[in-house]
């Protein structure tokens, strides 16, 4: 018997009850408001961007997004030729449009597009096609004003951000896309 288990005199101590021995152990202090602030500002905040010719685009705030390889997709011949058509993901039909045909920008200098970029989940999913995997991007410098920006951008476009030299736009894909499915339901 080691020493912890037996008294000063030798006999053996008594089993402590399950819960007597759970409260015997003090928990470690958490850090307390005004910490827990400094450690939020110490990590910087992590955002994703990619790119449709040369505009970095960011993607919202708590938007769930995911990266798949290029989707085989249906063309739906009625619709306009930026409507590339829908892919099947894991069951459910998403819309799969040209960005860059719908902002009106010039052909993408990056290359061919080679992923698809799905936003959002279920009815509200919808595709875009992208040459590279999104990137992230740490301590974005807000700018006052947006830079000039193609007109069927612009009001999608609240806030534009640098890092280094590159240019990010806070670009809210929902509201633009809502604004897609009006005019294609005209």
């Amino acid at each position: 018997m080691n020493a912890e288990a037996t008294t000063e005199s030798g006999a053996p101590r008594p089993w402590l009850k399950p819960t007597a021995a759970l409260a015997r152990f003090a928990p470690a202090l958490r850090a307390g408001p005004a910490d827990r602030g400094a450690q939020v500002r110490e990590r910087a905040v992590v955002r994703y961007g990619y790119r449709i010719a040369d505009v970095g685009l960011l993607v919202g705030e708590r938007i769930g997004c995911e990266v798949i390889s290029l989707p085989t997709l249906a063309r739906i011949p009625t619709l306009p030729t930026w409507q590339l058509g829908v892919a099947n993901l894991r069951g459910g039909l998403v819309p799969v449009f040209d960005l860059r045909a719908l902002l009106e920008l010039p052909a993408n200098a990056a290359g061919a597009d080679r992923f698809g970029l799905i936003f959002d989940r279920g009815e509200q999913a919808v595709g875009i096609l992208v040459a590279e995997y999104p990137q992230p991007l740490e301590r974005l410098e807000p700018l006052p004003h947006p830079p000039p920006l193609p007109a069927a951008a612009r009001e999608f476009v609240a806030t534009a951000y640098r890092q280094g030299e590159s240019l990010w736009l806070e670009f809210d894909h929902r509201r633009f896309f809502e604004s897609v499915a009006q005019r294609l339901a005209r």
